[in-house]
């Protein structure tokens, strides 16, 4: 798997995050990974959306997650527990759990995709769900895969091979 890095200073995040993730922020601080396709299992994510397979675009760096979170808490657009991570091709959301929600069978860690809906409430409407992806974030990353239709996002179209540089080996 290959990154191309944010460098971003990822030590002010006002949270305690899990393990896996803190390390992948501490090291990159966010970034455009490659692979960075996931399939959506979820039949009625499917039926809300009419896709199954999501391109990550880039991973958030630390200012963007907090201003994307600071965002979504003020116009109570998913629950108070997850932060946003990463953005997917469609425009929809990839989140955290960073607080355990037997309600959600949300574990600590786990991540999912928000339909992103920024115009409705938490709650209302076409508003009121978020669909499990991964266990973790590790397991997000393992998960990863190149879907050859869906093409490669940026910035990886403008590099003749995500070997050549700016991109690293990602190493968690």
């Amino acid at each position: 798997m290959k990154i191309i890095p944010k460098n971003a200073d990822a030590t002010a995040l006002p949270f305690a995050l899990p393990a896996d993730y803190a390390g992948f922020m501490a090291r990159y601080g966010g970034g455009w990974v490659f692979p960075n396709h996931v399939r959506i299992t979820d039949p009625e994510f499917v039926d809300i959306t009419g896709y199954d397979i999501a391109a990550v675009q880039y991973f958030l760096d630390p200012e963007r997650l907090m201003n994307d979170l600071n965002t979504a808490r003020e116009t109570n657009s998913y629950p108070d527990w997850f932060i946003p991570v990463a953005a997917i091709h469609t425009g929809d959301v990839v989140l955290m759990a960073l607080t355990a929600d037997p309600a959600m069978n949300a574990p600590n860690g786990s991540i999912w995709i928000w339909p992103r809906n920024m115009d409705l409430e938490w709650g209302d409407e076409a508003n009121n769900r978020i669909f499990p992806i991964a266990a973790s974030f590790s397991a997000l990353l393992n998960g990863f895969y190149f879907e050859e239709d869906e093409g490669m996002p940026p910035p990886w179209r403008r590099m003749a091979s995500p070997d050549d540089a700016p991109a690293i080996d990602l190493i968690l």
